[in-house]
């Protein structure tokens, strides 16, 4: 069987297309990626595609506005291509048509299937019953977890996900590039608020125009910047210029022409009614630019933290502008923030965020089981147990317990066999170590075994 990895997506992402390349790195022709489109109407992204394996799958799209606009993708076609590349690991990072089929594929093949996600509880909370009962279906079926922030891993083990089986790959910018302008001093800044996103109520522009006004109101003079496009883009602007507030709006930039422009900024507000994450604060706070946000993104205390490099507060227009106003006042604290705003995002790189498929998702270049190396855990695919007399298929509900302090002999050579408890697992050559605790083998027919 060949062992690559199919991972199937919605579309090409600029913060993602450097991470796949990455992975691709890690394993050359063992990594593709399926595409149910190459861009939603909604977005504008300019960027080139990453340098590895991918397939733009036919098919068709609709769209549903709830809380935000939602794509649904039907490609049919799906089940054919992964017949073509018969995958050993099949991830899948959300519950379209699309990834349901991909799941089904998996689940009839008895091929391990590994999800992924963005999303946090707050940004599932409007669900219906029947996308609760879809993701319990999935994810109980699953072997595998990755999320994109600590609050993406706490989603999966609210369904009953292991701990043990969740991993992270976060969502990052391109730091360098922000880092090479980052270190310029506030006054080096011609802009005091910045603004970059998508021009939709989501995004809350209206907020960040009160904001401005209230601190225009005591401050004086205010020079804003604006960086993006969508539906509210001119009432957005007629509102500034209605309130007398100096911006720029240069439109919406190009990947490459970003950097410079965050390291314009002296702050970036980042108001949001509901989100999965924000690369965009990655991106401010790569640039030294320090953020004040709320509790609405999974951003809040894992790159946000308040008091610390930015703030968190209400979606309060006064607080907002009281906390402005004092950063704007304080150069001091400022330099602090904006200093701790970098420190804080250098682990945020696109290396480190393939490490959470690399070191634990893949397939490993032997051909034997798909190996989560930085947790030393096992996937065994319907691999024989031998008990007694009998041989037996572990099945998706078998329990393997091993008591505290038990020992789990090594398997070196190919062909060997790993034993706990009176049994005896053929692992291909693959070293477990000591074992314990309790560990369930799933579907995916994962043993853990932990030193």
């Amino acid at each position: 069987m060949n062992r690559r990895t199919v991972l199937i997506s919605n579309i090409p992402a600029p913060y993602r297309e450097p991470v796949y390349e990455e992975v691709a790195r890690h394993f050359p022709d063992k990594f593709t990626v399926f595409y149910c489109q190459l861009l939603e109407k909604d977005r504008q992204w300019k960027f080139p595609l990453g340098q590895y394996p991918k397939v733009f799958l036919a098919g068709r799209s609709f769209t549903y506005y709830r809380i935000y606009l939602h794509h649904v993708h039907w490609n049919r076609g799906v089940w054919r291509e992964l017949n073509r590349q018969d995958p050993a690991l099949v991830i899948t990072n959300g519950y379209n048509p699309t990834h349901l089929i991909g799941f089904v594929w998996a689940w009839v093949k008895r091929r391990p299937h590994a999800a992924m996600t963005d999303g946090w509880l707050r940004s599932e909370e409007h669900l219906s019953g029947i996308h609760r009962w879809l993701r319990r279906t999935v994810l109980r079926r699953s072997v595998a977890f990755i999320g994109a922030s600590q609050r993406s891993l706490e989603l999966f083990q609210s369904y009953g996900a292991s701990a043990d089986a969740c991993f992270q790959s976060h969502l990052c910018g391109n730091n360098p590039a922000f880092f090479a302008l980052g270190d310029r001093g506030r006054a080096e800044r011609p802009y005091d608020l910045m603004f970059s996103g998508q021009f939709i109520d989501r995004k809350m522009p209206d907020f960040f125009c009160e904001v401005a006004r209230l601190i225009r109101q005591r401050r004086g003079a205010l020079r804003v910047l604006l960086i993006g496009d969508g539906p509210l883009r001119d009432q957005t602007l007629r509102t500034l210029t209605e309130l007398g507030i100096a911006h720029d709006y240069p439109g919406f930039l190009s990947q490459e022409e970003l950097p410079a422009r965050y390291a314009q900024a002296k702050l970036f507000l980042f108001p949001t009614r509901q989100e999965c994450w924000g690369v965009v604060v990655n991106e401010a706070c790569a640039a030294g630019t320090p953020v004040i946000t709320c509790d609405n993104s999974a951003v809040d205390g894992e790159l946000v933290v308040d008091g610390v490099n930015g703030h968190v507060l209400p979606l309060d227009a006064q607080q907002w502008a009281d906390a402005a106003l004092a950063l704007l006042d304080d150069e001091a604290r400022w330099c602090d923030f904006s200093r701790t705003s970098r420190e804080r995002v250098g682990a945020f790189t696109y290396e480190h965020a393939a490490h959470g498929l690399v070191d634990r998702q893949l397939p490993t270049q032997a051909g034997g089981p798909v190996r989560l190396v930085a947790r030393q855990q096992v996937h065994l695919q319907a691999l024989p147990v031998q008990r007694g007399h009998g041989t037996h298929r572990i099945g998706p509900q078998h329990l393997v317990k091993v008591e505290s302090g038990a020992e789990a002999a090594v398997a070196p050579q190919p062909g060997a066999g790993l034993s706990i408890g009176g049994l005896r697992l053929g692992l291909a050559g693959v070293a477990v170590g000591t074992a314990g605790h309790v560990r369930h083998i799933g579907p995916g027919k994962r043993l853990a075994a932990q030193a």
